[in-house]
């Protein structure tokens, strides 16, 4: 069954740039063998199909496109998604803001191409469907802006409109910390990319903060993490809670599991972590009174990706 929107057509340039971009991830163990669906139809008509977008900034592009995306019954595995370029909402922006259509339609494509991107191609034949869809906007927003710059580099017309409309002025907004990112390379991004789909649960501030930071692996910054003072409190990681909650109602049993570690060990000064399949992944702490959510989000990996039979290696 097709889906009733109208379909959008490649210019000469958007599909050069298409293959570019899929090269560059290539050249870094991302594959793509096949671009996304891409429709070009009035926002009436997507919501018609698929109900309410979230409400967002008018001069960002999510409000002008959106990547659409499915997630299972387990609420953490996903599927690929489409493009929905939104034609009205583009060609009213281009009127407000006195720029060209064409310009900026490449530019909202190339940003939910980003989206794309990161999701779907494939590493060790994996595509990021476990955990794409938990909530990390600082993460994914920072990855499609910064592929959307990448696009429109060497375009003075396009990086203009990216940088002048498109990009929000308050530098903490989430579709402005691409600019943080942009003084690193395209392959040291890529590659982080790779460490953040295999350790993607983390907080959303710290992927962010480790995309910006010179750690290779996303275990070696985290075990760096815990022996800095200021993150002892971990205040900054409450934002977690509402993923907690997804991924603990999806699996009641290893939650009960959970639980009962946390409870056992509650008085304990010393806490050990350790991933059983990833040897490096170790995180020691000594006398540090982290957030019981905190812990929590680290030992539910080993249950998430590996089966609740790894409880039984920390004798539960």
């Amino acid at each position: 069954m097709g889906i009733n929107l109208k379909a959008y057509r490649f210019s000469e340039s958007e599909l050069k740039k298409l293959i570019e971009l899929s090269q560059l991830f290539l050249g870094n163990n991302l594959v793509t063998d096949r671009f996304p669906e891409v429709y070009y139809d009035d926002i009436d008509n997507y919501e018609y199909l698929f109900g309410k977008i979230k409400a967002t900034n008018e001069d960002t592009p999510d409000y002008l496109g959106v990547y659409h995306y499915n997630c299972e019954s387990d609420e953490l595995t996903t599927k690929e998604g489409i493009i929905v370029l939104f034609k009205d909402r583009i060609e009213n922006f281009c009127k407000r803001k006195s720029v060209g259509l064409s310009e900026v339609r490449y530019i909202v494509l190339m940003h939910e191409l980003g989206h794309w991107l990161t999701h779907w191609s494939e590493f060790d034949r994996e595509n990021w469907k476990k955990g794409f869809g938990i909530d990390n906007p600082m993460t994914y927003e920072s990855l499609a802006q910064l592929i959307a710059f990448w696009a429109v580099d060497g375009n003075p017309v396009c990086e203009e409109i990216l940088r002048d409309k498109l990009t929000p002025k308050n530098k903490k907004d989430v579709y402005a910390l691409y600019l943080e990112l942009i003084v690193h390379s395209k392959s040291t991004i890529l590659k982080k990319l790779v460490e953040i789909r295999k350790h993607y649960f983390l907080s959303d501030f710290f992927l962010h903060r480790f995309l910006n930071e010179d750690y290779k692996t996303l275990p070696d910054f985290i075990s760096d993490l815990f022996l800095e003072k200021k993150y002892r409190e971990m205040n900054v990681l409450e934002i977690e809670q509402k993923e907690i909650k997804i991924l603990s109602d999806t699996c009641t049993y290893e939650k009960a599991v959970l639980d009962k570690y946390l409870e056992k060990r509650k008085d304990c000064d010393k806490i050990f972590i350790i991933n059983p399949e990833d040897e490096m992944f170790k995180v020691f702490l000594d006398k540090v009174f982290f957030n019981k959510d905190f812990i929590l989000k680290f030992h539910e990996i080993l249950f998430k990706r590996r089966g609740s039979e790894n409880g039984k290696k920390f004798g539960l």
